[in-house]
């Protein structure tokens, strides 16, 4: 991680363009910015919104299958298995099954 480098205003560089790309466009670390390099969203506002969503999504598939009466480990296995075989994934993926699998826990201790 020799390559990476800071600005005064925070921006992660690293002079490979490659990992520019990945940096930026990929992890977004550097926030998400317009074609001319304009900053339009601040990373971190970014990324706790986009975990906040993630979660609220995981509640959602949740409460949907409990009032189905359908809420058990199988089941969110199956969601789990839904996102993770999907060829290009949500953003924010793993957040939504890192709760999903939290709950497939807990349901098991439950003998669900």
């Amino acid at each position: 991680m020799n390559k990476v480098k800071y600005t005064r205003e925070g921006i992660v560089q690293t002079g490979d363009e490659s990992l520019d790309f990945d940096i930026n466009n990929v992890l977004r670390l550097n926030g998400i910015r317009d074609e001319n390099g304009n900053l339009i969203c601040d990373t971190s506002t970014a990324l706790l919104k986009g975990r906040k969503n993630a979660v609220q999504k995981s509640v959602a598939i949740i409460e949907v299958l409990d009032r189905k009466r359908k809420l058990t480990s199988a089941m969110l296995k199956r969601k789990v298995e839904e996102i993770k075989e999907k060829p290009m994934r949500d953003e924010f993926a793993g957040v939504t099954i890192f709760f999903l699998e939290r709950k497939i826990r807990l349901l098991q201790k439950l003998g669900k």
